[in-house]
């Protein structure tokens, strides 16, 4: 599981969705710790975003996967050779992730950060696009400060603004 660290990666079993991974790439999940912040995981079963609070990253809601392997083989060493099928589908999940998935669920991961920070606004959500000007735009987040960049960065469909990959804000006021 050496891919896990060498691609600052995170992956378990979710007791609803069953292995995820959390990508610590995303800026949006490198954004400090606390209880009431929002993570970002990657269902393995369908390759979807889904939300949770960081409070809730903990035993028994998730197990990390190499824990969880640790403790079966440890624990139960019948039942862990009966279920050797488990480390080869984690291990074929992360490589089907890193190698084909993770630049397609970027976009997902974006849009789903770009509609909550719409929906603490009290708006609609908002599909993203990708900027048709041939004029490159950088400047910085006016809600957390990050850099942004059109050539890499998505814009809002409404306001044009260039979406922050870290918390979502689009145009601070007037996304109407």
């Amino acid at each position: 599981m050496s891919l896990l660290n060498k691609h600052n990666l995170w992956m378990g079993l979710h007791k609803d969705h069953q292995w995820v991974i959390l990508d610590r790439n995303f800026p949006a999940n490198n954004d400090g710790w606390g209880g009431n912040r929002k993570l970002y995981f990657v269902k393995c079963s369908d390759w979807s975003v889904f939300t949770d609070l960081h409070s809730n990253w903990i035993s028994p809601n998730y197990m990390y996967v190499v824990s969880y392997l640790e403790d079966l083989k440890k624990n139960e060493p019948e039942l862990f050779e009966k279920n050797i099928v488990h480390e080869e589908n984690a291990i074929k999940y992360l490589k089907t992730y890193i190698k084909e998935k993770k630049s397609k669920i970027q976009f997902e991961f974006l849009t789903t950060i770009h509609n909550d920070y719409l929906t603490k606004k009290g708006l609609a959500p908002r599909l993203l696009v990708k900027t048709k000007l041939g004029k490159r735009r950088t400047s910085h987040c006016w809600n957390c400060k990050d850099s942004v960049d059109n050539t890499i960065d998505y814009e809002c469909e409404k306001c044009k603004w260039i979406v922050c990959a870290s918390c979502g804000a689009c145009k601070k006021e007037n996304c109407e």
